[in-house]
């Protein structure tokens, strides 16, 4: 967070209130996105809609947009990870049943290596605390003996995107 309210601020030349508050708007108005997205794949295109709508109105997801706050951003990369898997366990899911299969398992890997680095960054930004959330609402997924899963592949890809983001900071870190 503190990394993207410096760059904020390098426009005018100092990090002021205006810059600090910038990461966490935009996280705010990203994770809107993400939850429309999601709900028009899942529902279609209105009750996406609405579901955005709903989160951006709700007053304490508003309230905290507009704060300088590390959970806004850490908000943002957690439904982005669990969108993401959603979204890989659909397209493995499809693999089974269509006739596109190759492609749709190379989608299901990209979904789940894009998870993987959402859920790094949200390691990243407040701790392993991320994790739990992001296992809680993977979990059920991987869980559903009906659904098709990603496969050993798609939970590499996963598990590759976390490890990038984690190595990537934490190896120059300790160095």
């Amino acid at each position: 967070y503190f990394w993207l309210a410096a760059s904020a601020g390098l426009v005018r030349g100092d990090v002021n209130e205006l810059a600090a508050r910038v990461p966490a708007a935009a996280a705010a108005l990203l994770t809107v996105a993400v939850v429309a997205a999601l709900g028009a794949r899942c529902l279609g295109a209105v009750p996406g809609a609405l579901a955005g709508l709903v989160l951006a109105t709700t007053w304490l997801f508003a309230w905290m947009g507009r704060r300088v706050s590390l959970d806004v951003l850490l908000t943002l990369l957690v439904t982005a990870s669990v969108a993401s898997a959603w979204r890989g366990f659909a397209c493995a899911r499809e693999a089974g049943e269509g006739s596109a299969q190759p492609k749709r398992s190379r989608s299901a890997w990209a979904w789940l290596l894009v998870s993987g680095l959402a859920a790094g960054l949200a390691i990243m930004t407040k701790g392993p605390v991320a994790l739990l959330f992001i296992v809680a609402a993977i979990l059920p997924l991987a869980l559903d003996r009906r659904a098709r899963g990603p496969g050993l592949a798609g939970w590499v890809a996963l598990a590759a995107g976390l490890a990038l983001i984690l190595v990537a900071w934490l190896v120059p870190a300790h160095a």
